[in-house]
């Protein structure tokens, strides 16, 4: 098989990685990938499957279920024991972007509706439409489900009825990119522009932006000193509460995410082929891992003490 893998995701007891297989001519052969899953910690393979959708999005498990996203609107899902296909969920609309597990419901995006659908039955609970296209992926707390939208807005909407908590039209500028939210301690931070903000989960209202030395959507990330945020070539560690930056860190390569966070490490991608593992502490450069070019360091997971990313077709098990 040819093509990088994305983000292993696990339950615990089992790694799901896939790899897209390719056309090996210039024809309109759609990407079919494979799913692989792996018996943790012993790497020993299970099963594969490969499904019908093309261009895949990062897969999503729950106890008894892997559910495969991709370009076709259309929800592949297989038996997490024996990789056996168990259902096909066509929605019938849209590019299904990122989505999550959160309770008993797989909670998603298709262009501006969002989805949930029951985790037990398959079906639909509840749709929402906005006037909106929603951009990066979702984040969800409690009873709330939070996504960010097409110039610059922010959206809630409750998880039990698809009903509208709060909307925001525009939270640092209407013509800024918003990274995907990420929630916690009852704030939303979110990264857009030059800027890093932290908003209320109940209402929206905004709790303190702060100004980046530079550009990024990406992602804040959660560690145990603060909240993570790179830009350029630059990493920022704010407190989660006043905002206060902690430290600065200069990296030799431009981040390709804000990373994965440990206990006392953050771990960030960069173009240069190499992750730099920095301490959260003081925001020095501990280690770095070197990949050969082509590696796909947008794959990082965390499972204990181990990190995994790719190199290509290989999956690799970096130990923390």
């Amino acid at each position: 098989m040819d093509g990088n893998l994305l983000a292993p995701v696990h339950d615990g007891s089992t790694l799901y990685i896939s790899v897209p297989t390719l056309p090996t001519s210039h024809s309109e052969e759609e990407l079919k990938p494979t799913f692989i899953a792996l018996e943790w910690p012993s790497g020993t393979q299970k099963w594969t499957q490969t499904v019908d959708n093309e261009y895949p999005y990062q897969p999503i498990v729950d106890e008894n279920s892997l559910y495969t996203l991709g370009y076709n609107a259309t929800i592949t899902v297989l038996d997490t024991g024996s990789g056996e296909i168990t259902d096909s969920i066509d929605l019938g609309y849209g590019w299904l972007d990122r989505g999550i597990h959160h309770g008993e419901r797989l909670l998603g995006s298709a262009d501006s509706q969002i989805y949930a659908l029951s985790t037990e039955s398959h079906t639909l609970d509840w749709e929402f439409e906005s006037d909106r296209e929603f951009v990066g992926g979702p984040a969800a707390s409690g009873n709330t489900l939070v996504f960010a939208t097409q110039y610059g807005g922010l959206i809630a909407i409750d998880t039990e009825d698809g009903s509208l908590t709060w909307k925001r039209s525009s939270i640092m500028g209407s013509r800024t990119s918003l990274s995907s939210p990420m929630i916690h301690d009852g704030s939303i931070f979110i990264s857009s522009g030059s800027q890093l903000g932290s908003f209320s989960l109940t209402d929206g209202s905004t709790n303190w932006t702060i100004p980046l030395g530079g550009d990024t959507t990406l992602s804040p990330t959660l560690t145990d000193q603060g909240i993570v945020v790179c830009t350029d070539n630059q990493v920022y560690c704010h407190a989660g509460d006043s905002g206060e930056r902690k430290w600065e860190s200069e990296l030799p390569g431009q981040p390709m995410s804000s990373g994965v966070g440990t206990p006392g490490a953050v771990f960030i991608p960069t173009k240069r082929n190499r992750i730099y593992k920095l301490d959260t502490q003081s925001g020095g450069v501990d280690d770095f891992i070197e990949a050969e070019a082509g590696a796909d360091f947008y794959s990082l997971s965390v499972l204990g003490d181990h990190l995994f990313y790719s190199e290509k077709s290989t999956g690799i098990i970096y130990h923390t």
